[in-house]
């Protein structure tokens, strides 16, 4: 059961990360008179089951992160797994080409035309 079925076919690994602890969590509920943030328990349902078979199916990886260093050390494995050689090779930037000169040269060029013939010939009487 992949969600993502075109990231299967085009052998696109997805690095799944389940960000916290479920259940019943502090939510953020709105501001008191002095402008502080106030929460409310809620009920919070998480599935990493999903998440695993995801991750499984696309041959990804399954993190979970309940506080900030399992989050960092979760993210630091995601991109040391990640293909770095696409950084390397040239992509299509690489043999990008600006076009806006010409158009920039002809703006400017306009412009003094239309200074120079204000101040000449159409100038405007009083």
């Amino acid at each position: 059961m992949c969600s993502s079925p075109t990231a299967k076919s085009l052998h696109i690994p997805i690095f799944t990360v389940l960000v916290g602890k479920g259940g019943r969590v502090p939510y953020p509920d709105g501001t008191d008179l002095f402008g502080n943030p106030t929460y409310r328990e809620m009920e919070i349902a998480i599935n990493p089951e999903l998440l695993k078979s995801i991750a499984a199916e696309t041959n990804g990886a399954y993190y979970r992160a309940t506080d900030r260093e399992s989050l960092q050390s979760g993210l630091r494995a995601v991109l040391d797994r990640l293909d770095k050689s696409k950084l390397l090779e040239g992509g299509a930037m690489a043999n990008m080409r600006e076009e806006f000169p010409p158009f920039l040269l002809a703006a400017f060029l306009l412009a003094a035309l239309e200074l120079l013939l204000r101040y000449s010939w159409l100038r405007v009487f009083p």
